[in-house]
C-alpha cells in the first residue's frame, strides 16, 4: 500500500463529528533534533497516556543502572488495582515480570501496570513521580510536569509537542536495543491478544512505533516514529478528535517530512517553553 493510499484508507472510516480542536503537531528530525513542521508545538497540553513514555525511560534507566532486572517478578499492589480503564485487571498480590508489565504497558496502554512499574522501580508512586519530574527537567522538558506514573486526567499534569519529542528524542537514543517495547503490533495475556493502540504500527511503512494516549480533556494523541532512506522523524500529534484522525494526521505529517528538502532552521531544544 502506497503512503497516500495508506492515508486515504483510514480516513474512509472517519466521519467528523464536529469542529477539530485547537490541536498541536510537531515533525523533528530524530537525530539532530531540527525542526520539519511545527503548530501550537509549545503550547501547555495534558499527555494522557504518552506519560507512559517517561515511565518505561525511567523503568529502562534503573534496569541500566543495575536497580531492577527486566526478569524481576513485581508484585502487583492494591493501588495498582484499583486504576481505572484502560487496564488488565491485575489483582492484587499477583506477580508480573518487568518486561511483561513494559509491553502490555507499552501496547494496550494499561493503567493499573503503569502503577506496577512505578511501585517496582521507585518503590512507592510518590517517590516515583518525584523521578519523573526530575528526569524531565534533565531532559529539557520545559512545558511538562506529571503528577501519576499513568497519563490519568490532573489538572496539574502538563506537556507539550515540543517536550514529548524530546523525551521521544531520548528513548530511541538512549535505549535503542528496547525498541520493541514501543513497536509490537500485540502482546498476548494468557488467552487474550490486545493489539496496539497505535494505529500505525504494523500499517505505515518504516514505522517504528512509540505512543498513543487520550483523556476528554487531551483529544487524541500519539507520538510516531518512522525511518525511511536512512532518514528518522519523529512526529507528535495532540488535540484529534478521534483515533482514526490522529492516525491519519501523524501519517500525512510523516509523509510531508520525509518530502521535505529543509528544516524550519532550528532545533526542538531551542523552542521557547510556553511559561504556563
Amino acid at each position: 500500500m502506497t503512503l497516500s493510499r495508506f492515508a486515504a484508507a483510514l480516513a474512509l472510516g472517519f466521519v467528523a463529528t464536529g469542529p477539530a480542536l485547537a490541536g498541536a503537531s510537531l515533525v523533528i528530525d530524530a537525530s539532530s533534533g531540527s525542526v520539519i513542521s511545527s503548530e501550537n508545538a509549545t503550547q501547555a497540553w495534558r499527555p494522557a497516556s504518552t506519560t507512559k513514555m517517561m515511565t518505561i525511560y525511567l523503568a529502562l534507566k534503573a534496569v541500566r543502572e543495575g536497580r531492577i532486572g527486566v526478569e524481576t517478578a513485581i508484585p502487583v499492589s492494591k493501588l495498582a488495582a484499583s486504576q481505572p480503564r484502560v487496564k488488565v485487571y491485575a489483582r492484587a498480590g499477583q506477580e508480573i515480570t518487568l518486561d511483561n508489565a513494559l509491553r502490555i504497558m507499552m501496547v494496550k496502554s494499561a493503567n493499573d501496570i503503569a502503577y506496577v512499574v512505578a511501585e517496582g522501580v521507585g518503590g512507592d508512586v510518590p517517590t516515583f513521580v518525584g523521578m519523573m519530574n526530575a528526569e524531565a527537567q534533565r531532559l529539557g522538558m520545559r512545558d511538562t510536569y506529571f503528577a501519576n506514573p499513568n497519563g490519568w486526567d490532573h489538572p496539574d499534569q502538563q506537556t507539550s509537542a515540543r517536550d514529548l519529542a524530546i523525551l521521544a528524542m531520548a528513548l530511541m537514543h538512549d535505549f535503542p536495543q528496547y525498541s520493541d517495547y514501543w513497536n509490537t503490533s500485540a502482546v498476548q495475556l494468557g488467552k487474550q491478544v490486545m493489539q496496539n493502540t497505535n494505529g500505525l504500527v504494523g500499517r505505515y511503512p518504516g514505522i517504528g512505533g512509540m505512543k498513543t494516549g487520550f483523556t476528554c480533556a487531551s483529544g487524541f494523541n500519539v507520538v510516531a516514529t518512522a525511518t525511511r532512506g536512512g532518514k528518522t522523524l519523529i512526529a507528535v500529534v495532540l488535540g484529534s478528535v478521534s483515533g482514526v484522525e490522529r492516525t491519519v494526521k501523524a501519517a500525512q505529517l510523516l509523509d510531508e517530512g520525509f518530502g521535505s528538502w529543509g528544516g524550519a532552521g532550528y532545533t526542538v531544544a531551542s523552542m521557547s517553553p510556553s511559561g504556563t
